[in-house]
């Protein structure tokens, strides 16, 4: 196995210290850069891929029934007034299900479709609001957003920080 060298945080004695990849190598470094960079810690991450035509379908079928359930109104009216909005209502969709898996606790847990908002700031950069149960669950971390997408897929990343 090869090995990896590595400098020590500062406040430590500064020496390299030269080791193979191991579980509990990796602990010790997840638990140094913790502190390293200020107690920020990810606690959950999520990825959620879809086909628009999916959305696409249930939107066709159900209507507003399945637009209510899943979408605020802020998401709906953004999502309407572009291009292609099946596009927006998949990444939508995605990102929700990308938080939820972030979040560990299934469906029974903390985790509401309307309880998770996606909204972008004026250069396009996606952002959560977090409302309710979820809201609470989460009052000291942050989500981190990235979608992504083809002309038939989309891709939502959620990654959860908490600061110690």
């Amino acid at each position: 196995m090869a090995g990896v060298s590595f400098n020590l945080p500062a406040g430590r004695e500064k020496e390299e210290v030269e080791t193979v990849l191991s579980l509990p190598y990796l602990a010790y470094a997840l638990n140094e850069s913790f502190h390293f960079f200020g107690g920020i810690m990810i606690v959950g991450i999520g990825v959620d891929i879809i086909e628009i035509e999916r959305i696409r379908a249930s939107i066709e079928r159900f209507g507003s029934t399945f637009l209510q359930k899943l979408f605020t109104d802020t998401e709906i009216t953004y999502c309407r007034s572009k291009k292609n909005p099946m596009q927006h209502f998949a990444a939508r969709f995605a990102a929700k299900e990308a938080v939820s898996k972030a979040l560990a606790t299934g469906w029974a847990g903390e985790f509401q479709w309307k309880n998770v908002e996606v909204v972008n700031d004026p250069s396009g950069k996606p952002n959560v609001k977090l409302y309710g149960s979820t809201a609470e669950a989460l009052q000291h971390s942050r989500v981190l957003l990235s979608l992504s997408h083809s002309d038939t897929s989309v891709i939502a990343f959620a990654v959860i920080e908490k600061k110690e």
